[in-house]
């Protein structure tokens, strides 16, 4: 396999694994040391997306402490799957985050890229509560907004092409997701 996935080397991937995700990076901190949420005296109260999955899904608490008290996760949103993968996350993850902001908001403790921030953690979450280790196939990657000539975007435009990845903007991608119905 070359530098740049393929469309044809997703296809073939996506047989043998479930999802395609960003290698682990690994923390000298502990992840959830930069969410926890500080009261107005200065004291770690319980992360409030650790409150949200509690209460919603108990079932993806072991695997919650495991990336977010953990020191691994797979950072960036990117998710390589099959549609109905895409959709079964899709429908888990949304909820959660919209939650996550709406009280976010109100206790006053969003940042404005919060979300996003939680959303990689939410990634390794239930990717690791759905499926086996070896289901999930961990690749290296690059930014390549600096360049829109690199070869990462020509990647990205042949996924586009054959079907395997569908381009949204982060501020459309929840209406895409309501619209195309997972």
């Amino acid at each position: 396999m070359g530098q740049i996935l393929t469309a044809a080397e997703a296809a073939a991937l996506l047989e043998k694994y479930a999802v395609i995700l960003p290698r682990p990076v690994y923390k000298l901190a502990c992840n959830g040391t930069l969410y926890h949420n500080k009261s107005r005296d200065g004291q770690d109260k319980p992360l409030l997306l650790e409150e949200i999955v509690a209460r919603r899904c108990p079932e993806y608490m072991p695997s919650f402490e495991k990336f977010v008290y953990g020191r691994r996760a797979s950072f960036g949103n990117m998710l390589v799957a099959k549609r109905e993968t895409f959709c079964a996350y899709s429908a888990w993850m949304f909820p959660l985050l919209e939650e996550f902001e709406r009280l976010g908001e109100a206790q006053g403790i969003l940042d404005p890229r919060m979300c996003g921030f939680v959303s990689e953690y939410l990634l390794c979450i239930w990717a690791d509560h759905n499926f086996r280790p070896e289901k999930i196939y961990f690749m290296d990657v690059a930014n390549t907004e600096a360049d829109r000539r690199a070869l990462g975007y020509r990647a990205r435009k042949a996924l586009v092409k054959t079907g395997l990845f569908e381009p949204v903007s982060r501020a459309a991608f929840a209406v895409y997701y309501r619209i195309k119905g997972c």
